[in-house]
């Protein structure tokens, strides 16, 4: 057959079609039963017993935690480092060691409230030539290199699909970890082309505007994450994101 392991352990159809709501729409702080981060998750399927729901929650935190963060970071710290800021050297953020790359408390919102960030610092006053024009390139690699991870994962997937002659534990773990892959990746190279701050795609934008246009974002900046909670709660995320990148994992994953 020629996709032994897929049919055993989803159909497409059932792709993480709400990454959204279960690992990045905010809930009530107090509220245990609002706490959607996937240790949350991982803690309660291990409670019912659910094997399959808590190996998926690793999944997810291995997956952000390990791999698209981390080299989410290491592409703005590699391109602003090519272009002359020793920032992000200074800071050892030129390195394949995840946890150099990680926010503490944002590596901590993100496994028990579902949301959660990383940063990289940069100097775009050190670039060489036009900093604002090399800024916005510094912001566009980092989802640049979410969607190359999940060309990466799905060539993964493919060749597991095809080299795999039964479908066991080892192989439906590999190839779930793979659907996993490209479909979160994908959700945050979506996410941060968002033209909004503090996203990638807030500073490509304003690399680009006229003077009024950066002095209003400047001014609008420390609104940000709000202007986010708002997309997330009435849909409009999960219309520009979630299901942009799950018909996007679909595709790749069918060729």
């Amino acid at each position: 057959m020629r996709r032994p392991i897929a049919g055993r352990i989803r159909r497409l159809g059932q792709l993480p079609n709400s990454f959204e709501s279960r690992h990045l729409r905010p809930r009530a702080p107090y509220n245990p039963r609002a706490m959607g981060g996937p240790l949350v998750d991982l803690i309660q399927s291990l409670s019912r017993g659910d094997m399959t729901s808590a190996v998926t929650s690793l999944i997810v935190i291995a997956v952000i935690l390990l791999i698209a963060f981390p080299l989410h970071e290491l592409a703005h710290a590699l391109v602003a480092d090519y272009f002359g800021d020793p920032t992000p050297r200074r800071a050892g953020r030129i390195t394949l060691n995840p946890i150099a790359h990680l926010s503490l408390i944002g590596s901590l919102f993100f496994v028990l409230f579902g949301f959660g960030w990383a940063t990289t610092p940069v100097n775009p006053y050190n670039f060489r030539g036009d900093y604002r024009a090399k800024h916005a390139v510094v912001a566009l690699a980092g989802p640049v290199m979410n969607v190359l991870i999940a060309l990466v994962f799905t060539v993964l997937y493919h060749v597991i699909a095809a080299v795999a002659v039964d479908s066991g534990a080892a192989a439906a773990i590999l190839s779930m970890t793979c659907i996993y892959a490209v479909n979160i990746n994908l959700f945050l190279a979506l996410f941060n082309l968002i033209p909004l701050p503090p996203l990638d795609g807030g500073t490509i934008l304003t690399a680009f505007a006229s003077e009024g246009v950066r002095a209003l974002y400047a001014q609008i900046s420390q609104y940000g994450f709000l202007v986010l909670l708002v997309l997330s709660y009435t849909g409009l995320l999960s219309m520009l994101v979630t299901r942009p990148a799950s018909e996007l994992t679909r595709l790749l994953l069918t060729l």
